[in-house]
């Protein structure tokens, strides 16, 4: 087991290094709700939880939530979070107790008003789901998952009611860091407690953290950090870098390296050495409240004011100070581990100790505009300027120029192979140096075009990058070519690397890089995957692990076992500029790449960069239907008018921040899957069936998260449903039989009218002509009698007439154009008319106009004519009247006419020797109506006839 040592800082090397560690930042430009982070917490889900001074955050990695007190928070002070095992997250709130929040919704906890308006400074959950809830002024409240809370006061041994922090122990026993009462365990249900008042120590336990060897330090507001061992109070950090630095919070990070928050940086503690981290090296405030640790080493660092940081301590840096803004043009490592840079115009930099300096022969090189700096086999450092080329053997300079046989001053790069032999790349040509002679390079191809760079392979092949014309191959004394003609994407060859596994990777300018296996080639550029099609710099820090820069930023890119994933290294990753230079990348022996940009310097480790524990996580956070968001309870039923529905949705790769790419399909829908970065999808006029929405999403490192799946069913339109189909056929079968059932008793209501007129004929015209034509002989055998003969005349013109408006009656009742109520009224006016004028009775009718739209069947006209001519008659016969009122009305569905004189009247009820009352009753029921007879001596009468329409 490790075990830091105990050490007093005083003695102790403090490194203030002068590297941009700290590259991402969170803040209230950002979404954040507020800049004083007091707590991060990293729930199940993934989503990042920030409890500031002014409310609360919920971030994935792309989006904030903010909650504040409106949105159901007790407070906006969030001092602490933890989370349940059910997934329930307690907030810890300074001025408003405890906050729960669960399925959407806050809460406050079950023993709440005793903690309501409580300053929460923390809180503790154990592995047995027991909370802790750490008060300043009212001690400690114990919540166990089943049973009463407990109360910790001074009255069962706590020295103070003011609580810092609480932190677990591996013994099941709970740390306590008191305001001004020293450090505290609470165990088996008995409290222990040790004063820490040592020269510089106030007693006041800001942050606590229990290690593996049951030790424990105890990080003070003003001191530095004490250790507890075997019941003893040790110094462990003090002196003048903590002096008067509150120490808020205390980490350990993979590695065994103590992460320290204070009020002026952040510092990491390892193996004797600390290093501090502060605004200098891109934090955004210099006190640090919180942190969180990822499994894999990411740091996330709450601060005072300047919102949320994080960073992975070595594995990207960007250098700043006296080299900022300095364009580096070349990197070497010599054999003793010293690193060396050339820069455009401001000559040679050495870097010892984590520092760059200017090299002390600056005024010895031809030129400050340094294009490539190569530490050869032999020892010697290489400088290729823009005036020729400098050698440096030890503290000796020898400069070679065009007038020494250089094809030109200007030198790209120079290649020392393992033989011993120097090749030298310039703007003319290429040159080989062999005991400090220059030659030509033995092939026409290599003498006047510019070569930018020449390297040796693992099996002493030298590769040319030629400009126009290809990578050029030197092999056992022979040159070879290789172009366009042989697969190559472009000729202007800039970068050549042979890797670990046999594959010739050729990066050109402008045409991305060709990759050659054997007899095939591939290209890889800017249509799948890279940022750029100019590749500067090859450099294979892994078998199968390549670093290839470019104008647009550094790419990651893995070939293993036939699975591919390209990533980004871009200057919101920390790099000082995503425009790299030509040459400028260096594996050093450490194994970190160097890589020298349009103004500055930026170093990747690769070994503190291996591949996340899990994958990204999806979730499906919304559904709308036409852009209304459902809430958080998703149906599984939609109607069938509900068939626009848009999916949102996010994929959470904390603490890396590059964009996913989600894969989802709408099963039922969509024939294969679809792909893209955008995080919401919209399906318009779904059909009627079931689906199922699919949704993965896949980090620049090939890992792929979990589905999110989402089913549901759109309903079948009621017109559509088999049922209604049923109803439909059924009530097409019933329309069909009305129909032919209404046609049926059309046609025997025609036949019925038919056999009707016959025997109104019949009985009326043929009766009526019998009788005339009997009347017309008996004239002619009385023609000698006059009187007799005019009687027979005055009876023959008598039934003439009454033929003729029986013919007249049977000619109207059978017009279809005189089917109205309107003009029943009227024919029966017609019909009297003479009869009314010569008996001084008046015919009184109201207004008809509003009865020409109510038509009558011909039973209907035949019987209601005869119903009301029977009524005329009987008053005109008996009942002595002057008036008569014929009314009619018609509502939606119904209509009336009534009949009214103003007669001596009669008993309805009293015996009649006719049947005329009787006949139209009958005749009434028949076309299905009722009538009405109202009557009383001297008072006349009404008759009213009521039917449907």
């Amino acid at each position: 087991m490790i075990r830091l040592r105990v050490l007093i800082l005083a003695f102790l090397p403090v490194t203030a290094v002068a590297q941009t560690w700290v590259h991402h930042r969170l803040s209230v430009e950002n979404g954040l709700v507020q800049s004083q982070v007091a707590s991060v917490f990293k729930d199940r889900e993934g989503f990042l939880w920030l409890g500031t001074f002014g409310g609360l955050t919920r971030w994935d990695g792309f989006e904030c939530i903010n909650y504040q007190t409106q949105d159901g928070l007790a407070g906006n002070r969030i001092s602490s979070i933890v989370q349940k095992k059910d997934g329930t997250l307690i907030f810890g709130i300074d001025g408003g107790g405890v906050s729960v929040f669960k399925n959407g919704r806050f809460d406050t906890l079950s023993i709440q008003p005793v903690l309501s308006g409580q300053a929460v400074t923390c809180l503790l959950l154990d592995p047995q789901e027991t909370l802790y809830i750490g008060t300043f002024g009212d001690g400690i409240w114990i919540l166990p998952e089943s049973g009463p809370p407990v109360h910790l006061t001074e009255q069962e041994g706590l020295p103070g009611l003011n609580i810092w922090t609480l932190r677990a122990g591996a013994d099941g026993s709970v740390w306590i860091g008191t305001d001004g009462a020293g450090l505290c365990q609470f165990k088996n249900g008995k409290i222990t407690s040790w004063a820490i008042r040592d020269r510089g120590a106030d007693n006041i336990i800001r942050a606590i953290l229990p290690l593996p060897d049951g030790s424990v330090l105890a990080g003070l507001n003003s001191g530095g950090i004490r250790q507890l061992r075997g019941g003893t109070v040790l110094p462990f950090l003090s002196g003048a870098e903590l002096t008067g630095k509150t120490i808020w919070t205390l980490g350990m990070l993979p590695g065994q390296t103590l992460l320290i928050g204070t009020s002026d940086g952040v510092l990491f503690y390892q193996n004797g050495k600390l290093t501090r981290i502060g605004p200098e090296n891109g934090l955004p405030a210099k006190e640090i409240y919180s942190h969180l640790i990822t499994p894999e080493g990411w740091v996330f660092l709450g601060t005072s004011g300047g919102g949320l940081a994080w960073f992975k301590p070595g594995q990207l840096a960007s250098w700043s100070g006296e080299i900022a803004g300095t364009t580096v043009l070349g990197i070497a490592e010599d054999p003793s581990g010293t690193l060396w840079m050339a820069t455009y115009g401001n000559g040679v930099w050495v870097n010892r100790g984590d520092r760059w300096k200017p090299a002390s022969f600056q005024n010895q090189l031809p030129d400050p505009l340094i294009w490539s700096v190569t530490a050869g086999h032999s020892g010697k450092l290489f400088f290729g300027t823009s005036g020729g080329l400098a050698v440096k053997a030890g503290d000796r300079f020898t400069t070679l120029r065009k007038k020494d046989g250089l094809s030109h001053d200007r030198v790209y790069s120079v290649c020392e192979t393992r033989e011993g032999v120097v090749w030298v790349a310039t703007r003319k040509g290429a040159n080989r140096l062999e005991n400090g002679k220059l030659y030509p390079p033995g092939n026409p191809l290599l003498e006047k075009t510019i070569v930018w760079r020449i390297t040796e392979g693992a099996d002493s092949t030298v590769y040319f990058c030629a400009d126009g014309n290809g990578l050029i191959t030197l092999k056992n004394g022979r040159f070879s070519v290789f172009g366009k003609d042989q697969g190559l994407k472009g000729d202007y060859v800039i970068s050549a690397l042979k890797s670990s596994d046999g594959r010739l990777l050729i990066g050109t300018d402008g045409a991305g890089l060709t990759v050659v296996t054997g007899s095939k080639t591939e290209i890889l550029d800017a249509r799948n995957g890279l940022p750029d099609n100019t590749v500067y710099a090859i450099e294979e820090y892994r078998p199968g692990h390549f670093l290839l820069t470019t104008n647009k930023g550094a790419c990651l890119w893995t070939e293993v076992n036939g699975k591919r994933s390209i990533r980004l290294l871009l200057k919101q990753d920390g790099m000082v500029s995503n425009e790299h230079n030509l040459g400028s990348a260096l594996t050093d022996s450490q194994g970190r790449i160097w890589m020298g940009q349009i103004g500055g310097l930026s170093v990747y480790d690769p070994g503190l960069d291996p591949d996340p524990v899990s994958p990204p996580v999806v979730y499906l956070t919304g559904v709308s239907v036409f852009d209304v968001p459902l809430g958080n309870v998703l149906p599984e039923l939609f109607s069938w008018d509900q068939n626009y529905l848009k999916f949102s949705f996010t994929g959470i790769n904390l603490p890396e921040l590059s964009p996913l790419i989600y894969s989802y399909r709408l099963e039922g829908l969509d024939p294969k899957t679809l792909s893209g970065k955008e995080r919401t999808i919209q399906y318009t006029n779904l059909s009627p069936g079931k689906y199922t929405f699919r949704i993965t999403a896949v980090n620049d490192r090939g890992m792929e998260s979990r589905a999110a799946v989402y089913s549901f069913t759109i309903r079948q339109a009621w017109w559509k449903s088999w049922w209604f189909y049923l109803a439909l056929a059924l009530a097409g079968a019933a329309l069909v039989s009305w129909l032919i059932y209404n046609r049926v008793q059309q046609l025997l209501a025609v036949e019925r009218l038919r056999t009707r007129l016959a025997a109104d004929l019949h009985d009326t015209i043929g009766s009526g002509l019998t009788e005339i034509y009997y009347l017309a002989e008996m004239g002619r055998s009385d023609s000698g009698d006059p009187a007799q003969t005019d009687r027979h005349l005055s009876r023959i013109g008598q039934l003439s007439r009454a033929l003729v408006k029986s013919m007249s009656d049977i000619v109207w009742l059978v017009n279809p154009g005189r089917d109205s109520v309107y003009d029943l009224i009227i024919r029966l006016r017609e019909s009297y008319e003479d009869i009314l004028a010569s008996s001084g009775v008046e015919f009184r009718t109201g207004s008809l106009d509003v009865l020409e739209s109510v038509h009558l069947t011909v039973d209907a006209r035949q019987n209601l004519f005869l119903i009301f001519k029977e009524a005329v008659n009987n008053s005109l016969k008996y009942s002595g009247g002057t008036v008569l009122s014929l009314t009619a009305g018609a509502g939606t569905r119904d209509f009336f006419i009534e009949l009214t004189d103003n007669g001596s009247g009669f008993d309805p009820a009293g015996k009649s020797s006719g049947n005329g009352l009787v006949n139209m009753k009958q005749r009434a029921g028949a076309i299905g109506g009722k009538l009405e007879i109202r009557s009383e001596p001297g008072s006349g009468t009404r008759v009213r006839f009521e039917g449907r329409l």
